[in-house]
């Protein structure tokens, strides 16, 4: 793990592919400081197999480029009143599978932190966290994992708040989702693992940034003590029509915002 003082090297980072390869853009110290050009990477479940192991040959093959790589293994699922995290349903013997590819990358000297994806259904996840005791019971899921199979942390890749649950939601989503991510981030840090938070855009469509612009539900600037990396999926703009996927005014925007607002 990190020591406090570098902790936050790496604090911002902006996705502008994926996956596997995600070029991202560390937040400078100084506005006059040259950026300082880091590569992560998202590893598709169906490419961490020992019977299609494309990703994790990628990624092992460049092992000097990448500063963590975070597989899709894991999903956040409805079981009863409860949500609960486990290995994605189509990732065949998921078990040998995952502790083939850990076991490559680790060989390679690559720190991996594994996605969860929100698979839990519309506003599920944000009534869940909304109880304290099922925030708890969450947390200790997550760090269980991630200790049990000896991870460098964990990715998470919440994005129901945003495209499921409905903008409405975003003011009383927000304070839980600040929540979740303190207390899980410092369960972590305290068995030397780090956090990582994949969030959309903090910025408008033009390029206005805020803390109320954007997918603001992710509140960025209130999570960014409590976390080791924010990756910000700083592409899609279009979608339904032809055009740009991650204009570079739109991304220099993104990456000037959380310059100004994260301490790196």
């Amino acid at each position: 793990m990190p020591s406090p003082s570098s902790r936050f090297l790496w604090r911002a980072t902006v996705f502008v592919l994926a996956p596997l390869f995600a070029l991202s853009v560390a937040t400078p110290a100084m506005a006059e400081s040259p950026p300082n050009r880091i590569v992560s990477g998202w590893i598709p479940y169906w490419m961490s197999s020992q019977s299609n192991p494309a990703g994790v040959i990628t990624a092992t093959a460049n092992s000097d480029l990448f500063v963590d790589v975070s597989p899709f293994w894991y999903s956040a699922t409805k079981k009863g009143s409860g949500i609960k995290v486990d290995f994605n349903a189509n990732y065949g013997k998921s078990a040998a599978n995952s502790s083939w590819a850990l076991a490559q990358l680790r060989a390679a000297g690559i720190p991996v932190l594994p996605s969860i994806a929100d698979a839990s259904g519309a506003k599920t996840m944000a009534n869940f966290l909304a109880d304290p005791a099922n925030r708890s019971a969450h947390v200790a899921d997550i760090v269980n994992i991630v200790v049990a199979n000896n991870y460098d942390g964990i990715d998470l890749d919440y994005e129901k708040f945003a495209f499921s649950d409905g903008r409405s939601s975003w003011d009383s989503t927000q304070p839980i989702w600040t929540a979740f991510v303190q207390e899980l981030g410092t369960a972590l840090h305290a068995q030397g693992k780090q956090l990582a938070a994949t969030i959309p855009s903090p910025c408008s469509m033009s390029g206005i940034c805020s803390a109320r612009t954007g997918y603001y539900v992710y509140n960025m600037i209130g999570i960014a003590p409590f976390v080791d990396r924010i990756r910000i999926m700083a592409y899609d703009y279009s979608y339904s029509v032809a055009g740009p996927i991650a204009p570079y005014n739109w991304v220099r925007s993104m990456v000037q915002y959380s310059a100004s607002v994260i301490d790196p």
